[in-house]
């Protein structure tokens, strides 16, 4: 019987169309396998952590560890409620007795939340495909993605919020009623650990409009725009308190053109701007790598890499072997259910289209160059992907080896590396000095960049000074002070550079400043400088 014909397949949702096109396998024997593959996920992202920190994540650290930290100083508009989670699972665990730096906590939350977004891959690609083999093939890909595994792995707030993005992609697609509250809800939460998921929006609305009833009673098509305005108006509601009662509690006196301009907190060189030519660039660019990272430059010259590179050639070569087999096979079968299968998978991706489409197109015009931008348009890449009519049968097989190759090749070149201190140049410096700084020390600083968070998060026995301008009668207190103690007193280099920029300043350097015991490294990306005081 011609199956678009059948009464039955007629008022079929687009996910049963498509679990018909591509079914080779029953779940019933596999239904396990999705918390295991969740499992492993999580015990490699806990066994390798990165020491290539992020360096979002080590501020978020220290605003968690300040001693005298407070509500405000935990509000940050572009991840609202990521600081505020990480206080109170750190205060939580302290309490308990363990010792455990906020920095590695974040890290375990992330691992957490990333292997619950595997499992949930996984779940939602069994609701569209009915096939184990699909399934487990593409949460495998999911959970092997470079940007991904690298980020899953270190302290930030795109992992916790591509998961509830995915929480409210099943409740969407997978779940067997409409939950337009849930799926506000969810989507509520993505937003307000990183603002960036606000385009999930789109995909959200037209989840709701294109899901069909099973009967063809009149009004269908109106239950399902109520359902869309229903979901909107709760997750704009339910975000917006939110923001507006933490810039009130930031910003008691605060009126509507701050908090304006707090809710678009961004960095000075994010603008929005399009060039078609290096927009398109980026975007296959960082598109390309979200599933293979890294760069074969940061290879190690060990054992591991060199089973590490065999292990991706074997797997490549495997992937070559049976997909030429398979596409052969294709190319044979291919007009007689081309149509039927694409538009099936059409209609059941419209979500998934809209969700990358969305991402796409503002991260055209918003800092293209940022690969870890565009983890927020991964999830439905991967369902794209493994969804495709091709898969069908056994050529899901295929799904595993890629993943095989994304996994070695990955791992070789971005994790590993990733996972060693002396990889990470500013790090490493930290540590090494560590001694250097006895307890007591104090170090002026003009300017507190990103390499002097990590330095000072990891040597916690130094005091840290601020000198706004140049300021001799400061540095000459500071430095009293100092001997007073018995402690040493360092300039770090943005407040060597302001006082040497004004005669004063030189002549107290020229007089209290060793050289032979300063600490100076300079490399490509990174010069770190510490100049010791003396009486």
């Amino acid at each position: 019987m011609d199956g678009s014909k059948s009464p039955e397949k007629r008022c079929q949702s687009p996910i049963s169309l498509l679990a018909v096109s591509t079914t080779g396998d029953t779940l019933g024997p596999w239904r396990r396998s999705s918390a295991l593959v969740a499992l492993a996920a999580l015990a490699i992202y806990l066994l390798v952590p990165t020491r290539e920190f992020y360096w979002d994540g080590v501020h978020f650290a220290l605003a968690i560890e300040e001693p005298h930290t407070s509500l405000p100083a935990l509000l940050q508009p572009n991840h609202l409620v990521y600081n505020l989670m990480g206080y109170a699972v750190w205060k939580s665990v302290a309490a308990t007795g363990i010792a455990l730096r906020a920095l590695f906590l974040l890290q375990m939350l992330n691992a957490l939340f990333a292997a619950a977004s595997v499992y949930l891959v996984w779940r939602i690609l069994a609701a569209m495909t009915k096939s184990a083999r699909t399934s487990m093939g593409g949460a495998l890909i999911f959970a092997c993605s470079g940007t991904w595994w690298r980020f899953a792995t270190d302290a930030d707030a795109y992992v916790p919020s591509v998961f509830f993005l995915l929480v409210c992609f099943h409740l969407l697609l997978a779940a067997k009623r409409p939950r337009p509250i849930a799926v506000a809800l969810g989507h509520s939460a993505a937003m307000l650990f990183h603002q960036l998921a606000v385009f999930f929006f789109p995909a959200a609305v037209i989840g709701f409009l294109c899901r069909q009833r099973r009967d063809n009673r009149p009004g269908a098509k109106r239950h399902g725009a109520i359902l869309a305005a229903e979901y909107g108006v709760t997750a704009v509601a339910v975000t917006g308190a939110a923001y507006l009662t933490a810039f009130r509690t930031a910003f008691p006196n605060g009126g509507i053109k701050e908090f304006l301009s707090w809710i678009t907190t961004r960095s000075a060189e994010a603008t929005l701007s399009f060039n078609l030519w290096h927009s398109s660039r980026y975007t296959l660019r960082g598109t390309a790598r979200l599933f293979f990272a890294g760069r074969v430059t940061q290879l190690l010259p060990d054992t591991v890499t060199v089973a590490g590179a065999l292990a991706f050639c074997a797997s490549l070569a495997l992937l070559f072997y049976y997909g030429g087999r398979s596409l052969r096979a294709v190319a044979r079968t291919l007009p007689d259910g081309a149509w039927h299968g694409l538009r099936g998978w059409l209609a059941a991706n419209l979500t998934s289209l809209a969700w990358v489409f969305a991402h796409v197109a503002f991260l055209s015009c918003w800092l293209p160059k940022n690969t870890f931008y565009r983890l927020f348009y991964l999830p439905p890449l991967i369902i794209l992907l493994a969804t495709a009519p091709i898969w069908r049968g056994d050529r899901a097989k295929l799904l595993a080896l890629l993943a095989a190759a994304m996994c070695a090749w990955n791992f070789t070149v971005i994790i590993y590396p990733h996972s060693k201190t002396e990889t990470n140049e500013v790090l490493a410096f930290a540590l090494r000095h560590h001694d250097d700084w006895e307890q007591g020390s104090a170090i002026v600083y003009r300017d507190f960049h990103s390499d002097l968070w990590t330095i000072s998060y990891f040597n916690a026995q130094v005091s840290w000074i601020a000198m706004p301008s140049p300021d001799v009668e400061q540095v000459e207190r500071c430095r009293f002070e100092a001997v007073q103690k018995g402690s040493p007193l360092w300039l770090e280099g943005t407040a060597y550079d302001a006082m040497a920029a004004i005669p004063a300043g030189q002549s107290w350097l020229n007089r209290h400043v060793d050289l032979t015991r300063s600490l100076l490294y300079t490399a490509p990306s990174h010069r770190i400088r510490f100049y010791r005081a003396v009486n």
